[in-house]
């Protein structure tokens, strides 16, 4: 593998995986062989800046990366089981593959859900916004309900919101389809994720700032 630009890199050999792939036998031709393109130039794992703190885009998953890059790229022209690859069956192949290369069992679930909403935005955007919308206000009234706000008597009071909001993930992630296991996944791991990710794009953008202000007093003086 050799570095072609900031965020790009060329790989120079192919890559046979002989792991389980999830999918039926008749897809083997297509999902377990990444041939050798010069051409190709890859970012590895698109992991956003403020969840590097979470996972980097390269390590132990790279080869995963690799693979799932280049069936949702080629996946609709791989028909040797006689039907494409569809995007949410390159998702699969690619948690299959994290756990053969040794990646931990709630990353690699993390990183799955990761790839399964990129997944849902490109082939279901309208349900995925629902989704969103039912996910942030489930969220807000469990968090609300959990800090002990009062809720007016026609809603059932505080237990019975906290109950509701807390059980809401599971028909929403039939918006999910197939992939409503990541659904669930996501809706649980937001609590998590979404402070740290907001803090540590509060400290990217401080130090983008300072970076910026150097940079013109040091042209200036």
């Amino acid at each position: 593998m050799r570095q072609v630009s900031e965020n790009g890199f060329q790989v120079y050999a192919a890559i046979h995986y002989a792991g389980e792939t999830g999918l039926a036998a008749d897809f083997d031709a297509d999902v377990r062989e990444l041939p050798l393109d010069l051409d190709r130039i890859s970012d590895l794992a698109s992991v956003p800046a403020s969840m590097r703190w979470f996972e980097r885009p390269h390590g132990a998953h790279t080869p995963a990366a690799l693979f799932h890059d280049y069936l949702l790229t080629k996946g609709p022209k791989l028909r040797s089981s006689g039907a494409p690859v569809r995007p949410d069956q390159a998702d699969l192949v690619f948690r299959h593959m994290l756990k053969a290369v040794g990646v931990p069992t709630v990353k690699r679930y993390v990183m799955w859900t990761g790839v399964a909403l990129r997944t849902r935005w490109e082939t279901s955007r309208v349900a995925l916004i629902i989704w969103v919308a039912l996910s942030v206000a489930g969220l807000g009234l469990f968090v609300a309900a959990a800090l002990g706000v009062d809720f007016p008597t026609w809603t059932g009071g505080r237990w019975a919101v906290l109950v509701v909001a807390g059980l809401a993930p599971l028909p929403a992630s039939l918006l999910w389809s197939k992939q409503r296991r990541a659904a669930l996944i996501a809706a649980v791991m937001a609590i998590w994720f979404l402070p740290a990710a907001v803090l540590a794009a509060l400290a990217l953008a401080v130090y983008g700032g300072l970076e910026f202000i150097v940079g013109k007093l040091r042209r200036d003086s």
